[in-house]
């Protein structure tokens, strides 16, 4: 048994060494509920009405043709700058020199006001001509939209 504690302990620590690190999710947070949501890019509408309900609140991710990948969350999370905020029925944020708002008929996050945290990824590109939006749990969903839309 002396002999293959050694080893063991070896073997618990290229585990726990070579493990990927996991992506925080958003759990404790409030739901969001966007109704008759519509998202602006430096004041124009460029998609919308939407609607979409998550509790809790993870994160929203927007394709934006020309402006990227945008991926919002109520939370710090990996990449992510705190350059927006949600104030009742709008969202906010600014990336890559343009502003983003989203407004929506209902509060978004409830009656109290919080940071938005975006992570901005301008070079994203996919093989389509307008907005894609979604939600969920996780903060990165560019290569399973890749593999949907393809790249131009």
């Amino acid at each position: 048994m002396r002999s293959l504690l050694p080893l063991l302990v070896l073997i618990l620590l290229a585990a726990s060494v070579s493990a990927p690190h996991a992506q925080p999710t958003q759990r404790d947070g409030p739901a969001l509920t966007l109704v008759g949501a519509r998202l602006y890019l430096d004041g124009k509408r460029i998609l919308g009405p939407f609607s979409v309900r998550q509790s809790p609140f993870g994160y929203l991710h927007f394709y934006v043709p020309g402006h990227g990948l945008h991926t919002v969350g109520a939370a710090p999370f990996e990449g992510a700058a705190q350059t927006g905020s949600f104030r009742g029925r709008q969202l906010t944020w600014t990336a890559g020199g343009a502003e983003l708002r989203i407004e929506s008929s209902t509060p978004i996050l409830g009656p109290a006001n919080r940071e938005a945290w975006v992570r901005h990824e301008p070079g994203f590109e996919l093989n389509v001509q307008g907005v894609i939006h979604g939600y969920g749990d996780h903060p990165s969903v560019g290569e399973q939209w890749v593999g949907r839309f393809g790249r131009p």
